[in-house]
């Protein structure tokens, strides 16, 4: 499928940057501090580049989005972890409309007015480091009350757990895991909304996915003073929602989207 203002030359670009990746791999997965900072930064100006189109109506479609991310991703020397991450995915980011919570594939379908778009970006630097983040913006005209109390609710949420994080990070894996357990269910009791506990969080670094997946109640790994980890609630509309992941996935059996019964939100930081 042909993106509506990419150029070949840029795809052909972040094609081979995502290949020279997928050789490069081997050796240690954690990368230092400072590389995913900077991997980080660079996410922030790709977001507020989505973000800017969306509010402005000026980016219409999931193709248009993955557009402009991955062209500020080129002009910044970068490319897509989305892309070089091996599993055949072929875009600079994943959107996702409305009940579709993550790993959503761009599409040309128009945005219509008050849909739910979660963006979510993972920038691979050129010095090795990884940064993913998330957002979840409200398109055009009609936004209403409740979707927006939602998407704000979201945001808070993500805020409350990076520091419950930051508490417990160096302590008790067990600890860490029940208390952000706590705040989840008080989320969903004091809201009405609820949180789909397989999508809360993992470890990045030299790769993109690693574990120890964070939030999920597993204990398995522990976590060491070296590692990074990513926070991303992901939020279901409607109380009482059930809170697993029904998995979708492609002729190749990649994971591609993540729908719940609901519309969802889905806030993330690195």
């Amino acid at each position: 499928m042909s993106c509506i203002k990419f150029s070949s030359t840029a795809l052909q670009r972040l094609t081979a940057d995502a290949a020279r990746c997928q050789s490069a791999r081997g050796g240690s997965l954690n990368a230092t501090a400072e590389k995913v900072r900077k991997a980080c930064e660079v996410c922030v100006e790709c977001m507020r580049v989505a973000e800017r189109g969306l509010q402005s109506k000026n980016l219409i479609n999931g193709m248009q989005v993955a557009d402009a991310v991955g062209i500020c991703m080129l002009e910044n020397k970068c490319h897509s972890a989305c892309m070089c991450d091996g599993d055949g995915f072929e875009y600079p980011c994943c959107v996702s409309v409305n009940d579709c919570a993550a790993h959503g594939t761009p599409t040309t379908e128009p945005f219509q007015d008050g849909d739910l778009i979660k963006v979510d970006i993972v920038v691979h630097h050129g010095e090795g480091g990884m940064g993913d983040m998330a957002r979840t913006f409200i398109y055009g005209e009609g936004q209403s009350d409740a979707h927006t109390q939602f998407v704000l609710a979201t945001k808070r949420l993500l805020h409350v757990i990076v520091d419950k994080f930051n508490e417990r990070s160096t302590r008790d894996r067990a600890a860490l895991e029940s208390e952000m357990t706590e705040q989840y269910n008080k989320f969903e009791l004091t809201s009405g909304y609820s949180v789909m506990r397989d999508l809360t969080g993992h470890r990045i670094g030299a790769r993109m996915h690693l574990k120890p997946f964070i939030g999920n109640g597993n204990t398995d790994v522990p976590l060491a003073a070296d590692m990074t980890v990513c926070i991303e609630p992901v939020t279901v509309l409607a109380n009482g929602a059930p809170t697993s992941s029904k998995f979708v996935s492609d002729h190749q059996g990649n994971i591609r989207s993540v729908h719940s019964q609901n519309r969802t939100a889905h806030h993330e930081n690195t």
